[in-house]
Formats: C-alpha cells, sequence, structure tokens
C-alpha cells in the first residue's frame, strides 16, 4: 500500500493500475504461500517458492504483455 499511497499523494496514476497483473501475480503468490503453509512445507522454504511464483508470473507478464480485461460502461 505504501506504493499506492505515494503515487495518490504525488498525484501520480498507481503503477498496480498499469503493470500487467501485478496486483494477480502477488494475490496468486499469497495464496501460494498459504497452500505451501497447509502443506507442511517449512515457513522459509514456502515464502522464497511463493515469492519465485510471483516474480516469474511478472516476468511471464511483462515478456508476453499479458493484461487482463479493463472495466467499461456500457454505452447506452
Amino acid at each position: 500500500m505504501g506504493g499506492i499511497f505515494r503515487d495518490v499523494l504525488s498525484n501520480e496514476p498507481p503503477i498496480v493500475f498499469h503493470s500487467p497483473l501485478y496486483a494477480t501475480a502477488s494475490w496468486v503468490g499469497s495464496l501460494l504461500f498459504i497452500v505451501l503453509l497447509q502443506l507442511n512445507i517449512d515457513v522459509a522454504l514456502a515464502a522464497i517458492l511463493a515469492g519465485l511464483g510471483i516474480f516469474i508470473a511478472r516476468l511471464l507478464a511483462i515478456y508476453y504483455n499479458v493484461k487482463l480485461p479493463r472495466f467499461r460502461f456500457k454505452s447506452r
């Protein structure tokens, strides 16, 4: 949230809204961490694997220019 607050206070659009799959990759990585903990994986190893998963997902999203669909209002 610190980056979002910084961007809002400096009147810049938050990078989360421009970067491909930034927040989604973080969310999925957090879920991966929780699943690994439920499988009784060591906390340090689970954190490393989840972090690598987030990093690789972001790299692939940037490389392949993957973006989530944008919300559009229906015109009347």
